[in-house]
C-alpha cells in the first residue's frame, strides 16, 4: 500500500514537472474548488462542481501516460502515433 502510494506521489511530481496542461489545470484546481466550496450552492451543486476539476484533471494523466507511452515506443512522427496522442487530447476537451 505504501509503495502504491510513493509511485502515485512520484507520478504527480513527473506531471507536474513535464506537463504545462497538467501544472494549468492544478493551478485552476487551487482557484476553483475553495470558489466550489465558497459558492452559495447546495451540496450537490458543490460536489458536482469539485468533481469536474477533479475529473479534469485525472484525464490529463491518462492523456499524459498515453503521450509518454508513445513518445516511448517511437519519437518519429507517424499516423498510427498520433492517432492516439489526437484521441487522447480530444478526451482534455
Amino acid at each position: 500500500m505504501w509503495n502504491a502510494f510513493g509511485y502515485s506521489l512520484a507520478g504527480f511530481r513527473a506531471a507536474y514537472k513535464h506537463e504545462d496542461a497538467f501544472r494549468q489545470e492544478v493551478l485552476l484546481a487551487v482557484i476553483l474548488i475553495p470558489l466550489a466550496l465558497w459558492l452559495p450552492v447546495g451540496y450537490l451543486g458543490k460536489a458536482l462542481m469539485i468533481g469536474s476539476v477533479l475529473l479534469v484533471i485525472m484525464i490529463e494523466l491518462l492523456n499524459s501516460a498515453i503521450e509518454a507511452t508513445v513518445d516511448r515506443i517511437s519519437l518519429e512522427n507517424h499516423d498510427l502515433a498520433n492517432a492516439p496522442r489526437t484521441l487522447a487530447v480530444r478526451r482534455c476537451w
